[in-house]
């Protein structure tokens, strides 16, 4: 669960929207075999979209992987 909610990525994103703006830590609600654990995150940097950035003088390797499936 997140922030007393049922988990979706719909409830993740929201509470990570909400908590830029926010001193409150998202809360996470966890139960692994039987157990059930409340984790507060101090996250409030927002939605972030990791991308790669090419690095100029280093060997392009991704380009190897990919060329190797197809």
């Amino acid at each position: 669960a997140v922030n007393g909610e049922a988990y979706s990525s719909d409830v993740l994103k929201n509470a990570i929207t909400a908590a830029k703006d926010s001193k409150s830590p998202i809360r996470l609600l966890f139960k692994y075999q039987g157990a059930v654990r409340t984790v507060p995150v101090d996250y409030h940097g927002g939605l972030q979209y990791p991308h790669l950035v090419r690095v100029k003088g280093t060997p392009d390797y991704l380009s190897q992987i990919i060329a190797a499936r197809k």
